[in-house]
């Protein structure tokens, strides 16, 4: 049997990782259709950034297909190791 791959679409990254970090404890709101700003501290905030106490930024969201992103620290597309660490 052949499962067909679903296609993931930005919105969908965006709500997932809204919702992943709004569990986490992390305050997040969307300032765009592909753009979540956060403000995190402690655990949540060492998923954004491996060095940091606290995170406050902007993170924003790629289309499936599209070449990698420049700056993996704030840049989400599917496979980044943000999502990873939050699954």
């Amino acid at each position: 049997m052949k499962l067909s791959r679903i296609k993931t679409r930005s919105e969908q990254l965006v709500e997932f990782c809204e919702e992943a970090l709004r569990s986490f404890g992390a305050v997040s709101e969307r300032s765009w259709y592909d753009r979540l700003e956060v403000l995190a501290e402690g655990e949540t905030a060492h998923l954004l950034q491996n060095d940091a106490d606290f995170f406050s930024g902007e993170l924003r969201f790629h289309e499936a297909g599209l070449s990698q992103a420049s700056n993996t620290g704030i840049e989400v597309f599917p496979g980044c190791p943000l999502i990873f660490r939050l699954v």
